[in-house]
Order: C-alpha cells, then structure tokens, then sequence
C-alpha cells in the first residue's frame, strides 16, 4: 500500500484529493494542512463523496511548513512514497481579485516578480524532506517552472512539477485534431515550453513572442506538425477552445498533476506526459516514466540543450531575467510594470535573504490588494 502525502488545503489539494479518489488511482492518502480543520473537511468531503464506489484510506495531519524540524519529523513518520505540494503564500488566482483593468495591467509584468511567495514554503518543505532522509518522490505545483530550478542550485530541487505546459497540450492537440478533420483521440502533441507560453496562448491567442516546440503526431507515429498552422492553432485556443479559468479551471491543472501521480503509482504508464521542472530543469517539457523516474521524451531532432536554451529564453516573457545559485533577478520590464502598477520596486532575490523578501513583498502586495478590492 503506496501512500500520497497531499500537502495544502486550498483549491488544487481539494480537486486532486477528490479525483485520485474517485478514479480508484490511490489506496492510502494523507492529507496535511496548517489547519487541521481544513484537512478535515477535505477528508470528510472526499470520504463522503465516495460512498457509492472505492473509497481509499484517507489520513489527516496538521503541518506547518514553517516549522521545519516538525515536519521533517511527521515525515519520518508517515513515510509518504509521494509528497504533493500545493502550498504557497499567494496563490497565482489571487491577482484575478482585482478591478479588470488592474488585473491586466499587473499580469503583462509576468508571474516571474511573484516567486519569492511560491519558493519560500516549498524551500521549507525540501529542507524537511533532506532532514528526514526520506528517499520520496516530491512533486510541487508553486510555479516549478522557477521553482525546482531555484532550488536545484542549492541541491533542494523537487521531483517534478505539474500544470502550465501540460495545461495547453490537449487544447493544442483538439485545436490540430480540428484543422486536420480527425477525431481528437488520434492526434498528440509533443510540447516544449516555459509557463509564460501556457499562460499567454488561451489569453491571447499567441505566445506573444515566447519561444516554443511543439509537434503533432497522428496516431503516435506520423508527423503531421507542417499540416497544422500554429498560428490558428494558437487563435483557436483562445476563441473555438476557449474555457474556464482561475480557481473553475484549476480542473486542468488537477488532470495534471493526477496524471504524474498514477505514473508514479504505476496506474498510468507507457505514455508521454507533459512537466514543468523536471529534475530542477528551467521550464516544461515531455516526459516519460522510465525505471521509476521521470527522463525527458524530447521530439525526435531536439537536443536537450536546445529545449533548455528555449526555455531560458522563455522565462524572461514571465518577468525572470536570470537564476543562478544565489537567487534570481527579474527583468527591467517586469519591474517597471510592478512598480507603475502597484508602486513596488523589485530588487533582486538572494537566498541569503529569501525568508524576509518573501515576506516583506506578500505584506507589500496584501496592502495593495486590499486597497483595490475593498
């Protein structure tokens, strides 16, 4: 009996939670939250809902990432062979809140100038899984495109990450099955591409000058890429194919990381699926399962340096000039933007300071928030 240490209460855990459960993918799951409460509810809500089919064991734990040697210790004790993060101190949604013409504003600056907020907690969490000795796989969700890269500097890289590219897949893949006049089922797209292209392509209708690969395979064996126009591909997403976002959308990004779980578990392997960070790498790639551990699948003539080199390029359209192994620096645009939007100034992000930066720049944030939402 494998187990899944679900970390967070929010709206991610609880969609996750409730889809391994109702697809019969986990035997044993535990759900840990700073609130015991929260867990509770998450827990009652899937026991209950999964009375009319197989219902796993479901456990609850209060964790508080902050707290490092106590979690390193409720680690050791519930030898979790998966540990899913959801934690964060700002949820990406959160900028939705905002009066339409501010929210537009604020997100041309990128999610880049956010990922103190994302690191911190998952960078607690690491220090945790190094002190508990722990051989487990960590799959984070708080911006991995950024964040397993950080943290591999310092060797506290996660796992994996889940959603982002692997949230726009199947839409490129119904937009080239629609262009090519075949059922969906027998196209797949192989996809490399940093969080900006993701998130620009279904608002947009483009990557907006992000750099991408990607190709289209029919039946898994023909290449039909010089068949489909991107272009239309891309404007087909964000009109023909367009759908729910925020916190109703989340069910895509739910998908996602319940897809890198069952491979994990043995549920679901054999295929090609789509991660961001994968082994601390920048950005999001294919991958496959291969001996337990995920190893890139790269469209056939791309290098792994040239998907990285991407990549790299594709995180300064998300406001991240640079990471190295002393933090991470943002670029002039993104900073100009925060700054004429919410009167922040960035200053670059150092590990040394990574704890106060986090903090002072949610508070900063939180001020202004509540000015424009009140």
């Amino acid at each position: 009996m494998k187990t899944v240490l679900i970390i967070g209460s929010g709206v991610l855990a609880r969609m996750v939670v409730l889809q391994l459960s109702w697809r019969g993918s986990v035997d044993r799951m535990v759900i840990a939250a700073r609130s015991s409460n929260a867990a509770k509810s998450i827990a009652n809500l899937t026991r209950i809902s999964c009375r009319n089919h197989a219902s796993p064991e479901i456990g609850i734990v209060e964790m508080d990432l902050d707290r490092e040697s106590q979690t390193a210790e409720e680690l050791s004790r519930l030898e979790p062979d998966i540990v899913f993060n959801t934690a964060t101190l700002q949820t990406y949604w959160r900028f939705a809140e905002l009066p339409a013409p501010i929210y537009k504003a604020i997100t041309l600056a990128g999610v880049g100038p956010w990922t103190s907020m994302h690191l911190l907690p998952v960078y607690k969490l690491m220090r945790a899984v190094h002190a508990s000795q722990l051989n487990t796989t960590v799959i984070n969700s708080a911006f991995p495109d950024a964040v397993n890269p950080i943290l591999a500097e310092v060797g506290l890289a996660p796992t994996i990450g889940i959603g982002n590219l692997a949230n726009i897949v199947p839409a490129f893949e119904l937009a080239a099955a629609h262009q090519l006049n075949v059922e969906s089922r027998f196209i797949t797209a192989s996809l490399v591409a940093h969080h900006a292209v993701s998130n620009s392509i279904p608002r947009f209708g483009s990557s907006r000058g992000a750099p991408f690969i990607i190709r289209f395979y029919h039946d898994g064996e023909s290449d039909v890429t010089d068949d489909v126009d991107i272009e239309t591909a891309c404007d087909d997403i964000k009109n023909r194919f367009a759908r729910p976002r925020g916190k109703e959308g989340m069910w895509v990004t739910s998908s996602s990381a319940v897809s890198i779980i069952e491979a994990l578990l043995g549920r679901d392997t054999g295929r090609v699926l789509h991660a961001p960070g994968p082994d601390g790498l920048v950005g999001g790639y294919p991958v496959s399962l291969i001996d337990g551990a995920f190893k890139l699948a790269l469209p056939t003539g791309i290098d792994p340096s040239e998907a990285v080199r991407i990549n790299r390029k594709g995180q300064t359209f998300d406001g991240i000039a640079s990471i190295g192994n002393d933090g991470l620096d943002y670029t002039d645009r993104a900073k100009d933007i925060v700054e004429a939007v919410t009167g922040i100034r960035l200053t670059p992000l150092y590990f040394s300071d990574l704890e106060a930066y986090a903090r002072a720049l949610f508070h900063q944030y939180r001020e202004f928030h509540e000015k424009w939402s009140s």
